[in-house]
């Protein structure tokens, strides 16, 4: 048995083997063994009654120490923000493996320079079960560069049966992007939807007859709502 062991969530059981003269007892026919305090951050102790031909009892301890803030993942919703003179703050979710963290009981969070533009942080301070301090880093801007629609498409001219692929990319903004893709024969009024409002950034198309048609690939910015389309011509022989 170790003297430490770090808090994992749930309840610690060290490897135990008890000698006596060269002889190893064997649990639960030469003692009985009962650990107790032995999930949360602090000491823990292990209870030992002889049975049988052995009597008496005696108490061990090993202690429980607080994961390192290091060791955790985080995710922030939004890192860039529009300067309006009102202070920013961010949603932060911090993760122990599967688990997430509970703001108040497991840290503490305060922000600095997190009114005027420039850079700010979102300062961690963990307790409990864990320990150190983790800064988050985001900004204020003036104003928000302008939303930009790079995405490109596979080809211009396909024969019937064979797809195009359109990749959706984009800059400027807030940075958090939705992409869409609807595409009609540049004859119809009604587009079809290719790809619906999701962060997914590929989408094939095969059109159905040898025809022209026109792609549009749309971006949103998922913060501000901002939308700029590109169109494309595809021939279809």
């Amino acid at each position: 048995m170790e003297k430490s062991y770090t808090y994992t969530g749930k309840p610690i059981k060290p490897p135990f083997a008890l000698n006596i003269n060269g002889k190893t007892l064997v649990q639960g026919e030469d003692y009985r063994m009962e650990i107790l305090d032995n999930i949360n951050v602090g000491t823990a102790h292990v209870y030992i009654t002889g049975l049988g031909e052995y009597t008496g009892s005696h108490v061990y301890t090993f202690e429980i120490e607080p994961v390192q803030a290091r060791t955790l993942s985080y995710f922030a919703d939004s890192t860039v923000f529009l300067y309006d003179g009102q202070p920013k703050t961010m949603k932060i979710v911090v993760r122990f493996g599967e688990n997430t963290l509970e703001e108040g009981k497991d840290y503490d969070i305060e922000y600095e320079n997190n009114t005027l533009p420039g850079k700010a942080s979102a300062l961690l301070t963990f307790k409990g079960n864990f320990t150190g301090i983790m800064s988050i880093p985001f900004f204020i801007k003036d104003s928000m560069p302008e939303l930009v629609n790079n995405s490109a498409i596979s080809a211009k001219e396909i024969n019937f049966g064979e797809t195009v692929t359109l990749t959706s990319s984009a800059e400027g903004g807030s940075g958090h992007y939705l992409y869409a893709v609807v595409y009609k024969k540049t004859t119809d009024k009604k587009w079809t939807w290719c790809q619906t409002l999701s962060e997914e950034t590929s989408a094939e198309i095969k059109p159905a007859r040898r025809s022209q048609y026109q792609i549009c690939s749309k971006v949103k910015d998922d913060k501000t709502g901002n939308v700029v389309k590109k169109f494309f011509t595809l021939t279809v022989k």
